[in-house]
C-alpha cells in the first residue's frame, strides 16, 4: 500500500467535518513528513464551527508560522467560525483581508454582527458599496434587520424590495426581517401583505414569520387580526406575548387574562413580558386590584418582575387614588431588588400627601434617581392641596428650571 501523500491527506481533511479529527490528520501529516499546504489548512479551518473558533484562529496563525500565505479562502473560513460573542474577531480578520475581501467575507461578518451590533452592520454595508461588492441574500437579510433596529424601517423595506434588482431572491429570513420592519412602522396591513407574498412565492413561513406578523398587528392596534394569526398556529411564548400585547393596547383586560391563564395549560411559561402586558392592560382598564394581584402571582410561575412591571402596577394604583398600595409597591421594589426609576417615584409622589412627598424626594436623592418635571409637579400639587404655599414656591422654581433645561435641549436637537 503506497504511503499517504499530500493529495490523500487533503482529500481526507476536506471530507471531514469533525475538527478534533482534522487536527489528528494534520498531526499525522507532520509525523509522516508530508508537507502541509494551503489547501489542507483551508479545509481544516473550514471544519471548525463556532465552538472551535479559537482552533480556527490558531490554524490561521500556524499557516503564517509555516511560511504559508493565507488566502481569502483561509480568512473566509476563519471568519465563518467567529460567530456570536466572538464577532470582534470576525471584524479583525476582515480588516486584515483588506482589498481581498469579497462577498463571502462581508456576508460572514454581517451575519456575525447582525444580532448584536447593528451600527457596525451599516458601516460594513457602506464599505461594500465603496468596493462595489453587492451583498448576498444573507448579507441583505442582516442589513434589513440592521436598518430596522436603527429605527430606519423605510431603508429596511427599500432594501427588501430592491433585492430582485441586484439578482437576490428573498428567502423566508428576508421576509421575516421585512415583516419586522413593517411592525416597527406599525404598518400591519403591509406585514400581512408580505406574509401572503411569502406563501405565494412557495416559501415556508416559520414561527418567526407568524410571530413577526402578529407583533405588527399588535403594534398597529389590529387586535382582531392579531388573534386570527394567534389561533392559526400552535402558540408559543412569543405569540402569546404578542397576542396579550395586542389586547392590552385596546384595554381588553379580560382577554389578556384569558390568554395569560391559558399558558400553563399549554405548558408555556408565562414570563415578565406577558405579565407586564397583562398588568398594563389592567391599568388601562382601571383594574388596579387585578394589576396588583397579577404582580403578586408572578412568583408562583417563577417570573421575576422588572421595573416596567412594577411601574404598570404602581400607575394602576395611582390612577385609582390607592396611594398606600402604590407606596407599598415602591418599597416592595427595594425588597425584590428591582431598581425604581423616576417614573416609579413620580407616580407615587403625585398620589401621596405632602410630608410623604418630601420624604420620597429625599429618598430619590439618596438612591441617585434624578427627579423630573413630573416628580416636582406631583410634589407641587400635593403642597397646594395641603395649602403649604410657602413650601410650594421652591417647587415652582424647580419645575420652571427643569422645563427650561428641556426646552434648551430640544433647541439644540432642532439646530
Amino acid at each position: 500500500m503506497p504511503d499517504p501523500d499530500v493529495i490523500s491527506f487533503s482529500s481526507a481533511i476536506s471530507g471531514c467535518r469533525d475538527w478534533p479529527q482534522v487536527l489528528e490528520l494534520l498531526t499525522m501529516m507532520r509525523l509522516s513528513a508530508v508537507e502541509q499546504d494551503t489547501v489542507c489548512y483551508n479545509s481544516a479551518i473550514a471544519a471548525c464551527d463556532a465552538e472551535a473558533w479559537h482552533v480556527a484562529l490558531e490554524l490561521l496563525a500556524a499557516m503564517e508560522t509555516g511560511k504559508l500565505e493565507p488566502t481569502a479562502v483561509s480568512y473566509n473560513a476563519a471568519i465563518a467560525a467567529c460567530q456570536g460573542s466572538t464577532w470582534p474577531w470576525a471584524v479583525c480578520l476582515l480588516d486584515r483581508l483588506g482589498r481581498r475581501a469579497d462577498m463571502i467575507s462581508f456576508g460572514s461578518v454581517l451575519t456575525a454582527c447582525a444580532g448584536c451590533h447593528w451600527p457596525l452592520v451599516l458601516d460594513l454595508l457602506a464599505a461594500m458599496q465603496q468596493m462595489e461588492i453587492k451583498p448576498d441574500v444573507v448579507g441583505c437579510n442582516a442589513a434589513i434587520s440592521a436598518w430596522d433596529r436603527s429605527g430606519r424601517w423605510a431603508e429596511a423595506l427599500h432594501l427588501f424590495y430592491a433585492m430582485p434588482e441586484i439578482r437576490r431572491a428573498p428567502d423566508t429570513v428576508s421576509y421575516n426581517a421585512a415583516i419586522g420592519a413593517a411592525g416597527t412602522a406599525r404598518l400591519w396591513q403591509l406585514a400581512l401583505h408580505l406574509l401572503a407574498d411569502l406563501e405565494e412565492e412557495s416559501l415556508t413561513p416559520s414561527d418567526v414569520t407568524y410571530n413577526s406578523a402578529l407583533d405588527a398587528c399588535a403594534r398597529g392596534g389590529a387586535w382582531e387580526r392579531a388573534l386570527v394569526l394567534f389561533d392559526a398556529r400552535e402558540p408559543d411564548v412569543v405569540s402569546c406575548g404578542s397576542a396579550i400585547s395586542a389586547c392590552c393596547q385596546q384595554s381588553l383586560w379580560c382577554l389578556c387574562l384569558e390568554l395569560l391563564q391559558s399558558m400553563p395549560r399549554q405548558r408555556l411559561p408565562a414570563n415578565v413580558v406577558t405579565f407586564t402586558s397583562a398588568i398594563s392592560s389592567c391599568h388601562n382598564a382601571s383594574q388596579w386590584l387585578m394589576a396588583v394581584s397579577l404582580l403578586a402571582s408572578m412568583a408562583q410561575q417563577a417570573a421575576e418582575p422588572n421595573t416596567a412591571t412594577y411601574n404598570s402596577a404602581i400607575a394602576a394604583c395611582h390612577d385609582a387614588n390607592e396611594w398606600l398600595q402604590a407606596l407599598s409597591l415602591l418599597f416592595g421594589m427595594r425588597t425584590a431588588e428591582v431598581a425604581a426609576d423616576v417614573s416609579s417615584y413620580s407616580a407615587v409622589i403625585s398620589a401621596c400627601g405632602w410630608s410623604l412627598c418630601l420624604a420620597l424626594l429625599e429618598d430619590m436623592e439618596q438612591v441617585q434617581v434624578a427627579p423630573n418635571v413630573a416628580s416636582f409637579r406631583g410634589a407641587l400639587q400635593s403642597a397646594i392641596r395641603a395649602e403649604h404655599w410657602q413650601q410650594a414656591q421652591p417647587l415652582f422654581a424647580k419645575v420652571a428650571g427643569v422645563e427650561a433645561e428641556l426646552a434648551q435641549l430640544r433647541g439644540k436637537g432642532g439646530g
